[in-house]
């Protein structure tokens, strides 16, 4: 029993949420690349955990998680530190030609903020009295 709880905790996500679009008229290009990145609110220029993929190949709305593998390499032992504080996630819409990821923010198309929060829960079991919920990302059109 106690095997099968560490298995669950080591595939368990370490954030997630939804991505989705304020204004459902409006699309990112096909060509273009979404990029979603992970901070901690005590450190929130230092980014802890990202992915990207073409939008071609994402259906807004759409659910994400990241694991551990999300993490950056160097940054395991400050996510470490901050595994236990609210995450700040951002998602961002890229031009194809963007030479850096996550592109800055003059060259965004989309952007969208959320946090992912800690919340304690009276009366559960100790290992599993705080859970983390889950990020709710507005992707909105930079004008």
């Amino acid at each position: 029993q106690n095997n099968n709880n560490n298995n669950k905790k080591k595939n368990s996500p370490i954030v997630q949420g939804l991505v989705y679009m304020v204004d459902e008229k409006t699309r990112p290009d096909p060509s273009d690349i979404i990029v979603l990145t992970v901070s901690s609110i005590s450190a929130p220029d230092e980014i802890l955990a990202g992915a990207k993929y073409p939008v071609y190949r994402a259906r807004l709305p759409f659910n994400f998680q990241f694991y551990t593998a999300n993490i950056i390499k160097g940054k395991e032992d400050l996510y470490k530190k901050v595994a236990n504080e609210d995450f700040m996630v951002e998602a961002s819409v890229c031009p194809q030609e963007a030479m850096t990821l996550p592109c800055p923010s003059e060259e965004r198309l989309y952007e969208a903020r959320g946090i992912s929060k800690m919340i304690q829960v009276p009366g559960m079991v100790e290992q599993t009295a705080v859970v983390r919920a889950p990020a709710a990302l507005p992707l909105e059109k930079i004008q």
